[in-house]
């Protein structure tokens, strides 16, 4: 995404399509997360909820979008991304969520925006989490909602970023989110951890 909104800049291209399907429930993949004590089970409480999705954004220019007459559900502010190292045995860190956070959301300027995240149901994942929020990140006040589409979908692996981030643009180009800004974030086994900062327009 990152990669496609400077080529947009750039003028290198007019429109891209960004995003991914996957899936969790494919028997293979059940038994690995099984065997890897990472399935959610009756005796384990802590692990993922598998499932399966797909999502893609369309990026465009605010101009070449208006030109052409077509509605943007909302505006990428900011994206921030990095790679984390750590392995799973490895203790928690957490550096490099919290960073990649804490630049993406320079620029919220309401009092808390919503979250939306990949939460898996894996406890390391939330420990991260609580790792970014503990070390303020960003600032906020009141209430910080807080949705997770595995809670609806289950986990969609690779797709899960591209859900979010599609969620958070709808909600916030039909008013149904709870707030002006969307904070989304995701972290992925290979390391890779990314935030954005969408805003309805008009913000």
């Amino acid at each position: 995404l990152r990669e496609a909104a400077a080529e947009l800049a750039a003028g290198e291209c007019d429109v891209a399509l960004v995003g991914g399907a996957d899936s969790w429930i494919d028997p293979l993949c059940l038994g690995w997360l099984d065997r890897e004590g990472r399935l959610r089970t009756g005796n384990r409480p802590s692990g993922v909820l598998p499932g399966e999705g797909a999502g893609f954004l369309v990026l465009e220019r605010h101009d070449a979008a208006a030109a052409r007459g077509a509605r943007a559900h909302a505006t990428i502010a900011a994206a921030a991304g990095g790679d984390d190292p750590t392995a799973p045995e490895d203790p928690l860190l957490a550096n490099v969520l919290t960073s990649v956070v804490r630049e993406a959301a320079k620029g919220i300027d309401v009092p808390a925006p919503l979250v939306v995240s990949d939460l898996n149901g894996e406890r390391r994942r939330a420990y991260e989490w609580m790792f970014v929020l503990t070390r303020a990140a960003f600032r906020y006040e009141g209430d910080l909602p807080h949705w997770y589409p595995a809670s609806s979908t289950g986990d969609a692996g690779a797709a899960i970023g591209a859900v979010a981030a599609g969620w958070a643009a709808l909600a916030l180009g039909s008013g149904v989110a709870p707030r002006t800004q969307a904070l989304v974030w995701g972290a992925s086994d290979e390391g890779a951890r990314e935030a954005l900062l969408i805003v309805a327009n008009g913000r």
